[in-house]
């Protein structure tokens, strides 16, 4: 017996706001469902069994919830709804089998399954990517369904559409993209942060966080970082751990009383991992410049790996 899974995804926070929510589509899709099912277009399909969903928990705010030991707290766990779901999991910049629950979804596709999605850029915002993933499925006997352009992969013209469809998700994005890059110059030139979180090297002046002013004693502060993390002859740089210590050392001088460390009341402020992210906003904003014949040295990300995938 062939099986439809419904595949959700949100990319980020404003998305619930913006209608498209996980619980939005869920239900979208129960309702095409039944009446599909009611109209004897889906008599021999049933809902698959299996399903996964997986991302961040993230607050009323969009921020990542934090257990009592300061961990990250996530939403994975195995389904039995026949629904995968990629929280947070951005389509312009992941293609379809890079999202961990979309991975999960292909390796139980079987021919003559059917994978149902909300809209088109639910699913894709690469053409190359939608024509890659139609080709392959095709050649695997599995069909798409686009609820809200009303596609259908199993025949010519809905093919046709789809790509069509991804096509134009793709220039949304990349005309999103486009914007965003000439605020972010704005703002960099007009000397204010990229963004609304926090910033090194400004200061909040308003309750609502939608003012800020340079903080000059930080920015002191992340200049005296950047010189400290290229103390050393080019092309070596300092360790985080050791800059921590030389940033700490001057800050306790320069308010006469002793180093603090992690575990001293208050704990050290300038943590090599905040001293990092610092040095990266400073230098990406403009306002600080590294030394003569020195070069920005990025931090390296581990990547979450993501068990049960191929």
């Amino acid at each position: 017996m062939p099986y439809i899974y419904p595949y959700l995804r949100v990319s980020h926070r404003d998305s619930a706001a913006s209608g498209i929510s996980p619980e939005v589509q869920h239900e979208q899709f129960k309702r095409w469902f039944d009446y599909e099912k009611g109209a004897g277009k889906l008599a021999d399909i049933e809902i698959g069994r299996v399903g996964w969903q997986g991302g961040p928990d993230l607050d009323e705010r969009g921020f990542v919830r934090r257990d009592n030991q300061g961990m990250r707290m996530r939403l994975d766990k195995e389904r039995d709804d026949g629904v995968f779901m990629d929280l947070s999991k951005s389509a312009w910049k992941l293609k379809f089998l890079q999202r961990p629950a979309a991975i999960r979804l292909n390796m139980v596709l079987k021919p003559g399954d059917f994978v149902w999605f909300y809209r088109i850029d639910r699913c894709f915002r690469n053409t190359g990517d939608a024509c890659a993933m139609d080709e392959q499925w095709r050649a695997r006997g599995i069909s798409m369904i686009i609820h809200g352009s009303n596609i259908d992969t199993s025949t010519a013209m809905g093919r046709f559409a789809m790509h069509i469809f991804a096509a134009a998700a793709e220039l949304d994005s990349s005309l999103k993209s486009e914007r965003a890059l000439d605020i972010k110059e704005g703002l960099r030139q007009a000397g204010q942060p990229l963004n609304q979180n926090k910033q090194y090297g400004f200061r909040c002046t308003s309750p609502q966080h939608n003012t800020w002013v340079p903080d000059e004693d930080e920015r002191r502060v992340i200049r005296g970082i950047i010189a400290a993390r290229h103390s050393l002859p080019a092309p070596a740089v300092a360790t985080w751990q050791n800059v921590s210590t030389a940033i700490e050392a001057e800050v306790a001088l320069a308010e006469g009383r002793r180093p603090r460390t992690r575990n001293s009341t208050p704990p050290l402020y300038w943590t090599p991992e905040r001293c990092a992210v610092a040095y990266e906003q400073a230098l990406t904003a403009g306002w600080a410049t590294l030394p003569p014949g020195a070069s920005m040295v990025k931090r390296t990300r581990r990547r979450r790996r993501q068990n049960g995938a191929a």
